[in-house]
């Protein structure tokens, strides 16, 4: 973080993560997605979801009670797609992660219909 230019981040922006976990190892790090601008993220006691501005779900962190929808129970260190909502036409709207669960507001896409 320090030291680094500006030009490192893109124009759709970055998320940037603190603090110790299992992922992080204390040590500041960041992400960006391409071709999308993260919009909203919600946090959980040991996942983290995010929002991005074209609707899409990403999820990462402990995983141990199927909480990150990802169809499986691994712990995930990585921002991943969810890509079961959007089999329904559905576009992320919000997102409220718990202790063991995640709560998902989804739009019907009714773009192009």
């Amino acid at each position: 973080m320090a030291g680094e230019t500006e030009d490192e981040i893109p124009e759709s922006g970055a998320v940037f993560t603190f603090g110790k976990s299992k992922f992080a190892e204390n040590v500041p790090s960041k992400f960006w997605l391409k071709n999308d601008v993260p919009l909203k993220i919600a946090c959980g006691d040991e996942h983290t979801a995010l929002i991005t501005e074209n609707g899409k779900l990403f999820m990462f962190g402990s995983n141990n009670w199927g909480q990150l929808g990802l169809g499986s129970k691994a712990t995930v260190s990585k921002p991943t797609c969810v890509k079961v909502y959007s089999q329904t036409g559905g576009r992320a709207l919000g997102a409220k992660c718990c202790l063991r669960h995640l709560l998902l507001t989804l739009q019907r896409d009714l773009r192009g219909t």
